[in-house]
């Protein structure tokens, strides 16, 4: 099975009671159907890190292809020209355990 197709996004929206008062907002990715927080349940002094955990989340995600695309290409063209550079050999085993571990994460 793969993942849910990017882009993604962050939503955040007003939490109303049946009187129509806002009780609070909610944090949410919808495309991939999951609820950051909600003061129904969520502690109230949690909100920016589940803000910024969310956003980080919505930002890996949509990045993640375009990231390995580029890095991928990065290296073909490094390790052609690899002797030509002080220190290349160690940037390109860096780069490549970097991609090792991103392709990995499925």
């Amino acid at each position: 099975m793969s993942h849910t197709p990017t882009p993604w996004t962050l939503e955040v929206e007003q939490d109303k009671a049946s009187d129509g008062s806002i009780e609070g907002y909610e944090i949410s990715i919808p495309e991939i159907n999951r609820l950051f927080f909600n003061p129904d349940w969520a502690d109230p002094d949690e909100w920016e890190q589940s803000m910024a955990n969310a956003a980080f989340i919505v930002q890996a995600c949509n990045s993640h292809e375009a990231l390995l695309s580029a890095l991928t290409n990065l290296l073909f063209h490094a390790e052609k020209f690899s002797g030509l550079v002080n220190n290349a050999p160690n940037a390109i085993k860096t780069a490549q355990a970097a991609l090792k571990l991103a392709k990995e994460i499925k």
